[in-house]
């Protein structure tokens, strides 16, 4: 027996297990003891053993701080990988540090040996696991023999994750999850898959994630490379020599950051250096996403030391990389309509092949890297937007969560010249009243349901006042209506349960952003807005009384319940026989073609949910729909007046509505936001009020021309106030201002009696013009 001294690291508490290797290179799965600290040390005894063979310096160390950090496992695999000549260790050397890396309970890599050409033939195969013996098979002679799994990686080069994939590939070992991927070589052929299983629950996780498909990925690029620079697959082997030296200083860069901790300028050169040598391009370029601002910021590297700073708008090519995460790569920059040629002007430089991809971290896009003008007049390969994904994914997990805490936070407070607004802004995501972050693209975190941030609380902040103007933004981007839908789902706790991502929100956006019409009023700001206020009801009074996931579906119909309105009412399309009133039978038509639209455009967020999670989705969606038709508003008016509960103690008490009234609510919630317009400040109120008497003049004239019959309120000129004042009085006085008194008297929360005084003012001011027109 040997006794090793283990240290567990920040986040680890007592009952989570580790993997421990004694001085033979044997893994052992312990169990941190009780009243061990997160940092704390322990003592445990493990068996003797004497190193195997085949196992590499890096796998048979031993190891006396067990809970190594998957950035110190890249660091000793590089090194050893470096000093390694032997294929055979190289190849047992990834398996072993999978299993480590990866807290796996096995691990398997199934090898295509090359021919005399360097072709990987699907005939000869070598089999590597670790640990040793976990069990017996031999080397399988070819593809056919293989796991289903493993085949379909290697026949489609696609990684898959059983923990997050619909598939099939189950298994009769007790395995919980499977992560496979495929390596290949720089030529794009698949030539190796790795496979790790998880084969038993265990404390700490029981599925692989994306953070192990990222570490594999990157273990997989590490080995291409070295084997690359090796000629193992023929290729040329200075050239590969010379790259693999420059990539491998580049991961360099990512493992001794903390070097730079006083000097982010001085990252930021480095790691643009290394990258202008492993992408063979004759500028570089790093930038931040800031969303609040609409631009990208970030530093250019110009010849060898020339650090430049830069900004970029969001419309420009790099722009269109962060909105959309996927990557662009030209052949010729000038032959496209979106690159702006003026900076190359300026600079008497021109511009020619052109990489440009996006640093995303889980699912969130923090930074774009551009290479431009690949050297000796080629163009950007395959094989180059293949490592720049991979080094993507590294360095914006570095930017997210190691980088910008030392570095960025300092940088941008000793800097005059940053606008003391962005400064506030920025200030405080860390959890440090004095330390400012980076913008807000960067500092989200990209997943939901998590802590916090900043960023969230300055986005729910500004949301939460029933004021929020909205109208005067000069951009329709999505991806910022993108980020206030996850802000607004992060801090309700909306999506527990739920793979929803900011992917997830930025499709839904786009999808339904997509879907709707020009029309004066009944268009895309109306729809946000009326997001906008069913958000603040929510936090305001519903927040205790709805589950999570009725009030994400309630929200998503709000983006949605209005979306292909082309401007003209149920009434147009019942009298002009419309072929959606045909469909609906002339029933709430337009609410159930908004509604099925909204469905159909939310699919591929559904698709996360369970059956039962996606029927009561639709359920929520198609009522609160439903709900928003004019015809329904006496009966809504009439539930809001006498609930079947007293919702003012069930606030009190947070107690959850039950599902059936649960839908009504939702329904009365989504109508009284629909009809809001009213309780907004009179400038807001105004405009709309023109707007919405637009689309009725609009309506009038078609009614008109068609000989349809019409109503004489809506062939009002929308250009006269005076004539628009009587009918706005009537509607106001007799529909919107009884409706949310009603609110303010069934719920408690102070929002809904400032909206009814707001109500009431704008009235005032209605009457005036009125009582103007009548005195003249």
């Amino acid at each position: 027996m040997e006794q090793i001294s283990v240290t567990t690291a920040p986040g680890q508490f007592s009952g989570q297990q580790l993997l421990v290797r004694n001085s033979g290179g044997q893994i052992f799965r312990v169990t941190i003891p009780a009243g061990v600290p997160p940092g704390g040390k322990f003592l445990i005894q493990l068996p003797s053993s004497q190193r195997r063979a085949g196992t590499t310096q890096a796998a048979a160390a031993a190891v006396h701080d067990v809970c190594i950090s998957r950035q110190s496992i890249l660091a000793r695999t590089v090194t050893e990988m470096v000093q390694e000549t032997s294929s055979e260790k190289l190849w047992q050397q990834l398996v072993d540090i999978s299993l480590l890396g990866l807290h796996c309970d096995c691990a398997d890599l199934f090898l295509m040996m090359p021919d005399n050409d360097g072709h990987p033939m699907e005939s000869q195969l070598r089999h590597y696991k670790a640990p040793s013996g976990h069990h017996n098979t031999t080397s399988p002679e070819n593809l056919s023999s293989l796991p289903s799994l493993v085949k379909s990686v290697f026949l489609t080069g696609m990684t898959v994750n059983t923990a997050r994939d619909d598939c099939e590939f189950q298994t009769d070992d007790g395995t919980v999850s499977q992560l496979c991927m495929a390596m290949r070589t720089e030529a794009g052929q698949v030539c190796a898959a790795l496979l790790a299983k998880k084969q038993k629950p265990s404390p700490m996780r029981d599925q692989f994630d994306r953070s192990d498909e990222d570490f594999m990925t990157m273990l997989l690029a590490i080995v291409q490379k070295k084997m690359a620079a090796d000629n193992y697959w023929s290729f040329k082997a200075t050239r590969n020599k010379c790259k693999f030296k420059s990539w491998l200083a580049l991961v360099d860069t990512y493992l001794n950051v903390t070097t730079y901790e006083d000097d982010v300028q001085k990252f930021i050169a480095s790691l643009l250096l290394r990258g202008k040598d492993v992408f063979e391009c004759g500028r570089i370029a790093l930038y931040a996403v800031d969303w609040p601002n609409n631009q990208l910021i970030g530093y250019e590297l110009k010849g060898s030391e020339e650090l430049v700073k830069r900004s970029s708008p969001l419309r420009s090519l790099k722009g269109v990389v962060a909105q959309t995460g996927n990557m662009i790569n030209v052949d010729d920059a000038w032959t496209d309509s979106r690159y702006d040629r003026d900076r190359d002007l300026e600079e008497d430089y021109r511009t020619r092949s052109l990489l440009i991809a996006p640093l995303t971290s889980r699912d969130r896009v923090v930074a774009v890297l551009e290479c431009a003008n690949k050297l000796m007049g080629r163009t950007f390969s395959k094989g180059d937007e293949q490592e720049l994904s991979t080094l993507g994914t590294l360095f914006a997990d570095l930017i997210e969560r190691i980088l910008l805490p030392y570095n960025f936070a300092n940088v941008i407070a000793r800097q005059d010249h940053v606008d003391e607004d962005l400064k506030d802004m920025l200030k405080g995501y860390f959890g440090s009243e004095t330390s400012p972050v980076t913008p807000a693209s960067l500092a989200k975190p990209p997943r939901l349901c998590r802590s916090k941030t900043m960023e969230v609380q300055c986005l729910v902040q500004s949301l939460l006042q029933w004021d929020f103007d909205h109208w005067s933004w000069e951009t329709k981007d999505a991806g910022v209506y993108a980020t206030y839908l996850s802000a607004c789902v992060e801090t309700l706790s909306l999506a527990e349960g739920l793979d929803f991502s900011f992917t997830d929100s930025l499709q839904a956006i786009k999808n339904l952003q997509a879907r709707y019409s020009t029309a004066a009023y009944h268009n895309w700001d109306h729809a946000f807005s009326v997001f906008h206020l069913t958000f603040v009801m929510l936090q305001d009074a519903c927040s205790d009384l709805l589950e999570p996931h009725d009030k994400l579906a309630l929200l998503l119909a709000a983006l949605g319940h209005d979306v292909e309105h082309q401007g003209f009412n149920n009434q147009f399309l019942i009298n002009s026989r419309d072929a959606l009133a045909v469909r609906y039978n002339d029933r709430s038509v337009l609410e159930n073609h908004h509604a099925s639209v909204t469905i159909s455009c939310l699919e591929s967020l559904l698709a996360h949910a369970s059956l039962d999670e996606s029927v009561r989705f639709r359920r929520v969606i198609v009522a609160s729909i439903l709900g928003t038709d004019m015809a329904n508003h006496k009966q809504t008016v009439e539930w809001l007046t006498k609930p079947p509960v007293q919702m003012r103690e069930l606030q009190s008490q947070k107690t959850l509505l039950e599902a059936e009234i649960s839908l009504e609510l939702c329904s009365a919630v989504l109508h009284s936001a629909d009809l809001a317009h009213p309780t907004l400040p009179w400038s807001i109120h105004k405009k709309l009020s023109i707007h919405c008497a637009e689309e009725f003049f609009m309506q009038y004239n078609q009614e008109q021309k068609l000989g349809l019959p019409s109503l004489p309120f809506m062939g009002k000129d929308p250009a006269d106030l005076v004539a628009l004042a009587p009918s706005q009085v009537g509607f106001i006085k007799f529909v919107v201002l009884p409706m949310w008194k009603t609110i303010a008297f069934t719920f408690d929360g102070d929002v809904f009696e400032e909206a009814v005084n707001t109500v009431g003012e704008n009235l005032d001011r209605w009457q005036q013009i009125s009582q103007t027109a009548e005195s003249q």
